[in-house]
């Protein structure tokens, strides 16, 4: 096994591969050069990284389902695919008025597979804010560090404080609009700080943001502080207020600098919202020889739109009471009214059914392993399968 850094993903001695969370690939390989860091499968067959006491979740990627009164379910999860982190970054530059940085790590609030929030981490280097000496002054005391003089401080006092504090920042934060009613932003901070453990292999003990916001927001409790999120102000300023109506010449609006901390409280858990799709032997064997790359199903209970869509991880297992599990990723989804119709629309029918020597031929025998007949089915490709059982070490 080895990490390419180039291509973001570790590739095994199987040739199989798995992709790697934006912005990590380069801190999973030096984790992984520890002498004591070993990739393993935990009981639920979840490839972790495993380094001292710390677990981090490799694939299936991080993915929790999110219940939000008055709102459809959600998913959050780790940014992984070009797919979901353009669609962060075309939202950012529609409600941030910073554009979005071409680094750091992801993670994603979604509606099926529309990005209706996210935000970006990372570690910042190139300055050294004052909010910081609220967090452990005795830390700054035996830096020797006065506040007075912070604005003086060397860049190897900025790496000290950042290596001794363990921080992360969240360098932006968006949300669609029509979801502004809904405290998406501090449920997505929220769930950020729980997978921080879980996803990042670095040790992280505290979460700093800096946001710019108007004078009377920064009066009153915002969603940072209801995240649990310390504030203290830095400094008054004055930003450009960007008129919709196309002035030439916007006004300048005074606003207030405001910095914000949290001390990371959780632990390290596995989340995985999968689709559960128990197979029998044959289609079981067909995918894990890629033979089979699309099920199909009757379009009922969790196989409808509403619970299949691109992006989502997908379980196969082996029956109902084996541990044999293949992972894997639904990239494209196909309806119809009828068997025929949805195997025209895929247009492979040995993708469905490899044995079939039609399409007429598909269909019979996809009518006898689903039995019961229905007016509406539905077919989702995978991809970038994973067999589990190919690793060697388990936990």
């Amino acid at each position: 096994m080895k990490v390419i850094n180039s291509q973001r993903i570790f590739r095994f001695a199987d040739k199989s591969v798995i992709h790697i969370p934006f912005g990590l690939s380069g801190f999973y390989k030096s984790v992984l050069a520890n002498e004591g860091a070993v990739l393993v499968v935990n009981a639920d067959k979840v490839v972790c990284i495993k380094l001292n006491d710390a677990v981090i979740q490799v694939y299936p990627y991080y993915c929790k389902a999110i219940s939000i009164p008055e709102l459809p379910p959600l998913t959050f999860s780790v940014v992984v695919s070009e797919k979901d982190k353009k669609a962060c970054t075309a939202l950012i530059s529609r409600v941030h008025y910073l554009t979005s940085p071409n680094r750091g790590f992801f993670f994603a609030l979604k509606d099926r597979d529309e990005v209706v929030a996210c935000c970006i981490l990372d570690t910042l280097k190139f300055g050294n804010p004052k909010g910081r000496y609220y967090i452990n002054t005795s830390l700054c005391e035996d830096l020797n560090i006065s506040f007075e003089g912070w604005g003086g401080t060397t860049s190897e006092i900025h790496n000290a404080l950042q290596n001794q504090l363990e921080l992360i920042w969240v360098s932006r934060i968006a949300k669609a609009q029509k979801y502004s009613d809904h405290h998406i932003g501090t449920r997505l901070i929220q769930e950020t700080l729980k997978a921080i453990p879980a996803v990042l292999p670095f040790p992280v003990k505290h979460v700093e943001v800096i946001r710019t916001c108007g004078v009377e927001d920064s009066l009153s409790r915002d969603f940072l502080e209801y995240a649990g999120f310390n504030k203290i102000k830095l400094r008054n300023q004055s930003t450009v207020s960007y008129s919709s109506n196309g002035d030439l010449f916007p006004k300048l609006k005074p606003c207030v600098k405001m910095y914000y901390w949290k001390k990371i409280e959780s632990t390290s858990v596995v989340e995985n919202a999968r689709l559960f799709v128990p197979l029998s032997q044959d289609p079981f064997l067909w995918f894990a020889n890629n033979k089979k790359t699309w099920e199909l199903r009757r379009a009922r209970g969790q196989f409808t739109e509403r619970h299949i869509y691109p992006g989502r991880p997908v379980e196969l297992r082996l029956g109902y009471s084996t541990n044999k599990k293949l992972w894997g990723m639904i990239n494209k989804v196909i309806t119809g009214e009828s068997i025929e119709s949805v195997l025209a629309k895929i247009g492979d029918f040995q993708s469905v059914i490899p044995i079939a020597s039609s399409l007429a031929d598909a269909a019979e025998k996809a009518r006898t392993i689903l039995k019961t007949p229905s007016d509406s089915y539905i077919a989702f490709e995978i991809t970038a399968l994973f067999n589990p059982d190919n690793l060697t070490c388990h936990v």
